[in-house]
């Protein structure tokens, strides 16, 4: 993970502001730290850091009791001790003065962000299923953004006042729910088995069979048309709409959910 420098001052140490690749900006001023985020929003801790130079080198240390980093070069990377650049994880937030940042706000309340919690354990298999098949990062966040919408990723979901069951809310009755059915009896799992929820919902998904193109996606060509989304957001919106056809959408729900699983996958 890179951060821009703004600029720097005499003796190779570091000005006390940078920006993040986020665009949040992290600066010290009068003894206090103050987060400023894209969307105006600031955070101001009184915690301060010291920082110092290293003889004979130019990397700078910011120091808390500990050493916490080393930036290097104009275009710094920042490490957690020890300090080696392969420590860094894409998936995590490296903060440069070692103070906890604020957690991303999704526009969920309470009870969704308890509700997505609890199934963090199962995003890997799911999210696995479906990158396995081909799919990208981003169209995988908005596949298992809706499944959460609609099932809470729960196999024994029943659909409220409606006949929709499981994990991708087939109707009781029709032509996919049977198909669930007999694949049930072939391979002698029980309908509620998540493992063959997902297998079954990966195929109708690929549209492998002519049936899942007409009968899964409503007809040729609208599972192309979702291949051709880029981004969380747009991969919910046209997988709610060319795949799951839900009465009411409640698109930014949607879009919510699958920000937030994105960021987890």
């Amino acid at each position: 993970m890179k951060y821009k420098r703004k600029k720097l001052e005499d003796g190779g140490n570091v000005t006390n502001k940078i920006t993040l690749k986020d665009k949040t900006t992290i600066e010290k001023k009068d003894g206090k730290t103050i987060y400023t985020y894209p969307n105006g929003k600031q955070v101001i801790t009184p915690q301060t850091i010291s920082k110092k130079v290293i003889p004979n080198t130019k990397k700078v240390i910011y120091q808390k009791d500990k050493v916490l980093g080393i930036i290097k070069g104009q275009q710094g990377v920042i490490a957690p001790n020890p300090i080696t650049d392969m420590a860094m994880d894409k998936s995590k937030s490296i903060n440069w003065l070692g103070l906890p940042l604020p957690k991303k706000d999704y526009g969920l309340s309470n009870l969704d962000m308890k509700s997505l919690e609890s199934i963090k354990t199962k995003l890997p298999k799911y999210s696995q299923a479906f990158l396995k098949a081909g799919y990208s990062k981003e169209q995988t966040a908005g596949i298992l953004g809706n499944l959460f919408q609609e099932s809470k990723l729960n196999p024994d979901t029943m659909q409220y006042k409606g006949k929709g069951y499981g994990i991708g809310q087939w109707t009781k009755g029709d032509s996919r729910y049977k198909d669930l059915q007999q694949l049930s009896k072939q391979l002698n799992l029980p309908m509620n088995n998540e493992d063959l929820q997902l297998q079954f919902l990966v195929k109708e998904v690929n549209g492998t069979e002519d049936k899942d193109q007409i009968n899964a996606w409503g007809g040729h060509g609208r599972r192309a048309q979702f291949l051709q989304s880029k981004n969380p957001e747009d991969s919910a919106k046209l997988f709610s709409k060319l795949f799951l056809r839900p009465g009411k959408p409640n698109d930014e729900q949607r879009i919510k959910y699958s920000n937030y699983i994105y960021d987890q996958i």
